[in-house]
């Protein structure tokens, strides 16, 4: 995942374990800059490494623009009158129109499953809602106006254990009882979606791509499965 983050990049980091746990392997970057909706902590290490300068940002040289923190008393003593920092209103983060000026912006979230059309399904489990979409579609919309913008959905191939698969060819299809229903993000907006198996490019690819292109970085145990039922449903020849 790291490599699709280029040097230079805006980033921002969807709130959730795995999506933050990224900043881990981006120490090596150089000039990133972040425009996000809340500061994970490990962008202390990534300011202390020097991977994190702001300086080519093209808006807000030098700031890492933010609207709410939540976490450890080390982020918050981090963040105490510290002069990097730069908070405004969800109304200004979140706006797509502003997120698209940012140099490279690069948005980084999590899903809970991903369909072989695209459709990216992050708040909900069956009908029910699990979380709120928070800046999700925000930060995907405003990296895809930005001309060399890349939105990136990572994910585990896996849930329950290993018994079942977050990629899907659809969920109404799914194994899974509570597999969501109600896409957080649709297809029409898909761009990057990453598994511990491999990143799948979906951006201006036809339906039989981008299907081919998550089902070989689906969990193997699964791979047979995703080819039968797509071909099934005439998805994939």
């Amino acid at each position: 995942m790291a490599s699709l983050v280029e040097d230079e990049a805006t980033i921002q980091i969807g709130y959730g374990g795995m999506s933050e746990a990224i900043t881990s392997f981006l120490k090596e970057k150089k000039d990133l800059g972040m425009h996000t909706e809340m500061v994970p902590e490990g962008t202390i290490t990534l300011v202390e490494e020097g991977a994190l300068t702001c300086e080519k940002k093209s808006i807000h040289k030098r700031k890492i623009v933010c609207t709410f923190n939540a976490g450890t008393r080390r982020l918050y003593d981090w963040l105490d009158e510290n002069p990097i920092i730069e908070m405004k209103p969800v109304d200004y983060t979140n706006d797509s129109r502003i997120i698209a000026m940012n140099h490279k912006m690069t948005a980084i979230n999590t899903a809970l499953q991903v369909d072989l059309y695209g459709n990216i399904y992050s708040d909900m489990l069956g009908l029910d809602q699990y979380s709120g979409a928070g800046g999700q579609p925000d930060f995907v919309l405003g990296a895809l106006l930005c001309p060399n913008g890349k939105s990136i959905i990572v994910l585990p191939s896996t849930a329950a254990g290993g018994k079942v698969s977050r990629i899907v060819v659809h969920p109404t299809l799914s194994r899974n009882v509570k597999a969501p229903l109600i896409p957080t993000v649709t297809r029409f907006y898909a761009d990057y979606v990453v598994t511990e198996w491999g990143a799948a490019s979906l951006k201006d690819k036809t339906t039989s791509e981008r299907a081919k292109a998550l089902i070989e970085i689906a969990h193997p145990d699964f791979k047979d499965e995703l080819w039968e039922q797509a071909r099934k449903i005439n998805l994939v020849a």
